[in-house]
């Protein structure tokens, strides 16, 4: 967070998703309550203290069940469940559930969690490395909950897309995929709920459907949405748990020694692993169900309201020295797994998996320190002038996370090994080839045996060259103006593409609002050129500079950038505004680009 940026503005930015704790401490100190604009263009109230979060996950004015006041039904068949209901619907739904996830019962599954788990380490053990998540964390609860729920072995992958899409559509967020994604899923669930009627077994699936044809209280539309729930909710939380829980470990290496050396401490820890960055950043929306106040604030009927978990779990007034991760912290009030009646049902089972898995991933692999992530934070782009560049692009497809790859290559340089290449399988080995000899710390972010395309048409293969065309002529008395490729034609070696189009843009409409009221002849056309040229002459040169050898003031530059936080934050603005790049590289020789 900048210290001009106020945190309300900082929210859901890029710098937020990287580390949300400097933005949440600066809302606690001064908007503790506010009103916000939410990454899917909803209006709520963020809540980030601890008191003011305990506070509303018990208020009963507080509501899940939208349809109480919206006078609509519920956008999804799968959100008829406790988790957007209200008494007294909530207690009959839960409680048709809870049996499953008793102490005793969860309890009494740890010996085969422990078998799933050293089966997946097993399965990695003559690797150099593993794929934290798509390896361990993922699978471990998937397996589980599939179990319990009676899910075939063979359609626990499914289950992984078609639970990240019906999450998607709970962001609003209703893409073609999405929306078919959906479509299977309650055409899977609808075979296998006709298939349990005829031959139950000894599963939770069973006991729901037996439940509903005794007449226990269970419609059709609440058996699909308890079912999708305890998919998603019996997986997603226990993933993030382990998945921040060893980056902790990571960050924190006397505390992961620690927990080596003394196991048993491994309840507290994962407590401290929920506190410290909890598997769930904010609790699931409620809404004000009267005109109330709540801390001075007044809310609306139907008002939104959103709880930051994480936020109130780094509360200094709750939690001494809340930013320090201490496994021995003891008994921790956490808000990780909510409050109240909808507090979650299947916390003991999370908790039971976090364990095992953390001790069991230490206990086999004592030294892990070498795990790698498999893609970066960002897009990254990997330089070797006169020669090329490589883009990482993270992606999420339809078939999961993804890293895309592209190469810029120099004609006639190392990189530039594509010309005569047909088909995707030998563009995909080519493609690898290159990686592996010529860009090895990307390839070691790559498992070889992933490495594929999205589809057989994901791969383009093209040459372009920068090209700079004068954006206007008259014909036959009218004047003819242009803008975006047909003013500049980028090679996106910059990424500047969009960026010159829509420059060019404004600066037409700027033009031609100026002179609204005038003939439009040559000459405006003229003041148009005259606004966008500079603007794409840096452009042009600094794209055509990137292709040679680094000018040694450059050079130095990007050597400040690594130990100086401000000029790589100005290096990163150049993407913005080209201009600077181009005064950096064409008018500072003789002076340090960026003084202190």
């Amino acid at each position: 967070m900048h210290a001009s940026e106020t945190p309300k503005n900082a929210l859901f930015t890029s710098d937020f998703t990287r580390n949300p704790y400097p933005v949440y401490e600066k809302l606690r100190q001064s908007d503790p309550v506010v009103k916000v604009m939410l990454p899917n263009g909803q209006t709520g109230w963020l809540i980030s203290t601890y008191e003011d979060a305990a506070a509303v996950l018990k208020d009963p004015r507080f509501i899940k069940d939208m349809t109480k006041f919206s006078g609509q039904e519920h956008p999804s068949v799968f959100s008829k469940n406790m988790l957007f209901s209200d008494p007294p619907d909530h207690k009959r739904l839960r409680g048709l559930v809870q049996k499953g996830f008793t102490p005793h019962r969860i309890e009494s599954m740890r010996d085969h969690i422990q078998e799933i788990a050293d089966r997946l380490l097993d399965a990695v053990s003559g690797k150099d490395h593993l794929n934290l998540i798509d390896d361990y964390a993922f699978p471990l609860p998937i397996i589980v909950i599939s179990e319990i729920l009676g899910v075939p072995t063979e359609d626990q992958d499914k289950f992984r897309v078609w639970s990240n899409s019906i999450i998607e559509a709970s962001n609003q967020k209703m893409g073609e995929d999405v929306t078919r994604h959906m479509n299977e899923f309650i055409a899977y669930l609808k075979e296998w709920f006709a298939k349990v009627r005829e031959q139950p077994g000894d599963d939770m699936i069973s006991e729901l459907v037996i439940a509903e044809n005794q007449g226990d209280r269970l419609t059709e539309e609440e058996l699909y949405g308890v079912v999708t729930l305890m998919i998603i909710a019996g997986h997603e939380t226990t993933v993030n748990l382990i998945g921040n829980g060893v980056l902790a470990l990571l960050e924190y290496p006397e505390q992961r020694m620690l927990l080596q050396d003394r196991p048993e401490l491994i309840q507290g820890a994962v407590e401290e692993m929920l506190r410290y960055n909890g598997p769930v950043e904010f609790s699931t929306s409620r809404w004000a169900s009267e005109d109330l106040e709540f801390k001075g604030q007044p809310f609306q009927r139907g008002d939104l309201v959103i709880v930051a978990l994480d936020a109130a779990n780094r509360d200094p007034a709750q939690f001494e020295d809340p930013d320090l991760f201490d496994i021995t912290r003891g008994k921790s009030p956490h808000l990780a797994f909510g409050k109240g009646i909808h507090l979650c049902l299947g916390a003991p089972l999370a908790r039971l998996e976090g364990e095992i898995a953390v001790n069991t991933l230490l206990r086999r692999f004592p030294d892990f320190s070498g795990i790698r992530p498999v893609e970066p934070e960002g897009i990254s782009i990997t330089v070797m002038p006169g020669t090329g560049e490589m883009f990482e692009i993270p992606a999420v497809t339809s078939n999961g996370r993804a890293t895309i790859l592209f190469i810029e290559a120099v004609p006639g340089g190392a990189l530039d090994a594509f010309v005569g290449v047909k088909g995707p399988d030998a563009f995909a080995e080519r493609m690898l080839g290159i990686v592996e000899e010529h860009l090895p710390e990307i390839a070691g972010r790559i498992d070889s045996a992933k490495f594929a395309l999205i589809d057989d048409n994901a791969y383009l293969l093209t040459a372009v060259t920068p090209t700079v065309r004068r954006p206007y002529f008259m014909h036959n008395g009218t004047l003819i103006l242009g803008c975006g490729d047909s003013v500049f034609l980028a090679d996106p070696i910059t990424g500047q593409g969009c960026n010159t189009a829509s420059y060019a843009a404004e600066q037409l409409y700027e033009t031609l609002l100026a002179h609204a009221d005038a003939d439009w002849d040559e000459s405006i056309g003229s003041e148009y050129w005259n606004r966008t040229q500079p603007y794409i002459k840096a452009v042009t040169e600094w794209t055509n500079a990137m292709t040679q050898p680094l000018p040694g003031h450059i050079a130095e530059l990007l050597m400040q950038a690594a130990a100086d936080q401000n000029t790589a934050d100005r290096i990163a603005h150049w993407f913005e505004d080209p201009t600077q790049a181009y005064r950096s590289f064409f008018e500072q020789h003789n002076s340090q680009p960026f003084p202190r």
